[in-house]
C-alpha cells in the first residue's frame, strides 16, 4: 500500500506541525486551555495549513516532465515526479484542508 508518493509527506506533516506550534504559542500567551475552547483559533490554523500545503504543491506538481527516448525502438518515455498523499495530489489535499477548516466552524 502506498501512503505517499514524492513529497506527499508534506500534506500530513505540514497541518500537524501548524496546529501543534499554533495549539503551544496560543496557549502559553493567553493561558492554557484557550486554544481548545475557542474553536475558530483551530479551524484558521487547519486553513492556513492547508492555504501552505496548496502553494506547496501546487509548486511541486508543476516541474516539467522529462522526455527520454530508446534510441532502438524509438519509444519516448516521459518521466514526471507526482507528489501526493493516499493518491490525492499535494494541490487537493490542500483544498481538503480548507474544507475540514470550514466544517471545524460549524
Amino acid at each position: 500500500m502506498i501512503i505517499y508518493r514524492g513529497k506527499g509527506y508534506l500534506g500530513l506533516l505540514i497541518p500537524a506541525v501548524f496546529v501543534i506550534a499554533v495549539n503551544l504559542t496560543v496557549d502559553s500567551i493567553m493561558g492554557d486551555g484557550y486554544y481548545k475552547a475557542h474553536g475558530i483559533i483551530p479551524a484558521l490554523t487547519v486553513m492556513l495549513s492547508g492555504v501552505t500545503v496548496w502553494v506547496i504543491g501546487k509548486n511541486l506538481n508543476s516541474v516539467e516532465a522529462r522526455e527520454l527516448m530508446d534510441m532502438k525502438t524509438r519509444e519516448v518515455i516521459v518521466i514526471k515526479e507526482v507528489h501526493s498523499m493516499f493518491g490525492v495530489s499535494l494541490n487537493y489535499i490542500g483544498i481538503i484542508l480548507v474544507l475540514l477548516g470550514f466544517m471545524i466552524l460549524n
